[in-house]
Order: C-alpha cells, then sequence, then structure tokens
C-alpha cells in the first residue's frame, strides 16, 4: 500500500513539474550582470575607488530601486572599462524593464563623501542582485 502512495506521488511530481517549481521568475537582465560582476571582479585593481552605496545595499532600505539607480550612475560616470560598458548596459535594460524613474528615485540624494574600492560596490551589486532574483522587486522601493 505504501508502494502504491509513494508510485501515485512520483508520476504525480512528473506530469506537473509546475508543482515542485517555486512561485517566483527571477527578475529579469540580472543574471547576465551576476555574471559579468564576478568576472569582471577579479581582474579589477583594488585600487580603484568610488562612492559608497553600503547603506543603500544593507538595512531596511536593501537593494531597492534607489541603489540599482545609484549603482548605475556611478559605473556610468566613470571612465569605463568594456566589462563597465556591459554591466551598465544590462542596469539600463533592468532599470527600463522594471520602470524605474532614476531621475525621481535619485533628486536630493547627496553623495555619502565615502569611497570604497570598486570591487566592493561590484559585491554590493552581485548581492543585490541576487536579492532581487531571490525575493522579487519590492513595491515599496523607493
Amino acid at each position: 500500500m505504501m508502494m502504491m502512495l509513494l508510485l501515485i506521488s512520483a508520476v504525480a511530481l512528473l506530469v506537473s513539474p509546475a508543482a515542485v517549481q517555486p512561485n517566483h521568475r527571477p527578475e529579469n537582465n540580472l543574471n547576465p550582470i551576476i555574471d559579468l560582476v564576478e568576472k569582471y571582479n577579479e581582474s579589477v585593481s583594488k585600487e580603484l575607488f568610488v562612492e559608497d552605496v553600503s547603506h543603500l545595499a544593507g538595512g531596511s532600505g536593501k537593494c531597492r530601486d534607489k541603489f540599482f539607480c545609484k549603482v548605475r550612475e556611478i559605473l556610468h560616470s566613470r571612465k569605463r572599462e568594456e566589462e563597465e560598458v556591459k554591466i551598465v548596459r544590462n542596469l539600463d535594460v533592468y532599470i527600463k524593464e522594471q520602470n524605474f524613474k532614476c531621475g525621481e528615485v535619485l533628486n536630493g540624494m547627496n553623495s555619502t563623501g565615502i569611497t570604497i574600492p570598486l570591487p566592493k560596490l561590484l559585491d554590493h551589486l552581485a548581492q543585490c542582485s541576487r536579492h532581487r532574483n531571490l525575493l522579487g522587486a519590492d513595491t515599496s522601493s523607493q
């Protein structure tokens, strides 16, 4: 009897793979960003410094629209390497698909005056991209 129940359960799972798949779908274009960041981070110098965005990558406002808009702004304003151009291009597509209003989101936001090594910024970007892939976009994301 127990074997029969196990067999029926296995057949049901094979017929309906949706039953075992998660309900969320990864956010568009974040997986390529993660791949690019990890590859580029291995080669980038620890001597390059950029504005600190740690406060946007952690805490209660973790990884919201403001973070992605600010990282895009920082990377876009730098003299960029080819890898940075690819990351910015993927961020542009993601921001457009998610209908972020970066002008509004970043309006009135001041620089922290603190700098961090570029690899640390890229680590934050990979972390927040994974966070968004796992949990999806937060509707109160400003």
